[in-house]
C-alpha cells in the first residue's frame, strides 16, 4: 500500500499502478456525487458521478499536478452535467420535430385548432424552453404519474416547492404552446375555392 498524502502524488503513481487511483475515488466520490445530485437530482447522480471518475481516470495523465484534485474533478463534473443538458435539449428538439406525445393531454383549444401532431410539436418546443427545475417537475409528473410527495422526493425538494414548480411549468407550457399554435394557424394561407 502506498502512503502518499496528496492527490497529485496519488495520480502520478496511478500512471504506473492504476489501482492507486481508487484512493482518489475514495477521497472525493461522496463530495462530487453530492454536487452532481444538487445539479441534476438523485436519479442521475450515480451515473454522472461515475462518469466523472471514469473520465478522470482516462485523463489522469493530463492532471495539472496541484495537490488537491477537487477543482479538476469539479470541472469534469460540470462538463458532464453540461453534456447531459445538451443531450436532453437535443432529445426535446427531436420530439418537437417528430411530434410524439409528451403528455397525455394537450390543451383542448390547441388540439381543436391544429391537430394532434402540431400540438405535440408545440408542446415539445415549449417544454424545451423551460428552465431545468421546471422541466424536471413537468416531465417527472407527466411521465411517471407520481403523487406530489413522490414528485417532491424525486426532485429533492418539499411538496410545496414541487407543486409550485409543476404549476409554473404547466402554465408556461400551455401559454407558450397556445401562442405557437395560434401564430402557426394565423400564418397558414387560406385555401380558396375554385
Amino acid at each position: 500500500m502506498h502512503s502518499i498524502a496528496t492527490d497529485s502524488d496519488l495520480i502520478a503513481v496511478s500512471l504506473d499502478d492504476p489501482a492507486v487511483f481508487a484512493r482518489i475515488f475514495d477521497r472525493h466520490y461522496v463530495e462530487i456525487h453530492g454536487f452532481v445530485q444538487r445539479r441534476l437530482g438523485t436519479p442521475l447522480a450515480d451515473r454522472i458521478a461515475a462518469r466523472v471518475f471514469v473520465e478522470a481516470f482516462r485523463e489522469r495523465a493530463t492532471f495539472n499536478g496541484r495537490a488537491d484534485a477537487r477543482p479538476w474533478l469539479y470541472g469534469i463534473a460540470t462538463a458532464q452535467i453540461g453534456r447531459h443538458h445538451r443531450r436532453e435539449r437535443r432529445l426535446l428538439r427531436a420530439y418537437a420535430r417528430r411530434g410524439p406525445s409528451l403528455m397525455s393531454e394537450a390543451p383542448l383549444a390547441a388540439r381543436e385548432r391544429s391537430g394532434p401532431r402540431a400540438a405535440s410539436r408545440a408542446l415539445a418546443r415549449a417544454v424545451a424552453r423551460l428552465d431545468g427545475p421546471e422541466r424536471d417537475a413537468l416531465l417527472l409528473g407527466a411521465w411517471t404519474g407520481f403523487e406530489r410527495a413522490q414528485l417532491a422526493q424525486a426532485l429533492g425538494c418539499d411538496e410545496r416547492e414541487a407543486r409550485n414548480r409543476l404549476a409554473e411549468a404547466r402554465r408556461r407550457v400551455i401559454t407558450t404552446a397556445e401562442v405557437q399554435l395560434t401564430t402557426t394557424a394565423a400564418d397558414r394561407p387560406i385555401a380558396r375555392a375554385g
